[in-house]
């Protein structure tokens, strides 16, 4: 039971990594192309 809920914590904590991630990618782009 207890492993679950971890899991599932472990998993929100990647999702959310992954959108951090993603969002600073995309941040990067607009900013080279505004470089530009």
């Amino acid at each position: 039971m207890k492993k679950q809920v971890f899991d599932k914590k472990e998993k929100s904590i990647l999702e959310l990594d992954k959108l951090f991630k993603g969002v600073g990618k995309d941040a990067e782009i607009a900013n080279q192309k505004a470089l530009k």
